[in-house]
């Protein structure tokens, strides 16, 4: 499993909405090129499952990922 920290010296609940905003996530990732919640999500909660549309040249994926921990404005994690 990876595991990332770092330190951002802003409001934890902007932080929270940009981390957790899947969609987006192409813009902080070299690899992703965002996501879209499935199966009734449609936000970050527990047990919420999304695709992950990802690239590497020109290699094109996508993954099937689940939130497994989410806590407002503190934890965020999926597998």
């Amino acid at each position: 499993m990876d595991e990332a920290s770092v330190t951002i010296a802003a409001a934890p609940e902007r932080v929270w909405a940009l981390v957790t905003d899947i969609t987006a996530m192409g813009k902080w990732s070299p690899g992703s090129t965002g996501g879209k919640w499935i199966m009734g999500a449609s936000g970050p909660a527990l047990g919420a499952r999304f695709v992950g549309f990802n690239r590497r040249g020109l290699a094109r994926w996508v993954t099937t990922c689940k939130v497994i921990e989410c806590e407002e404005s503190s934890r965020f994690a999926f597998r």
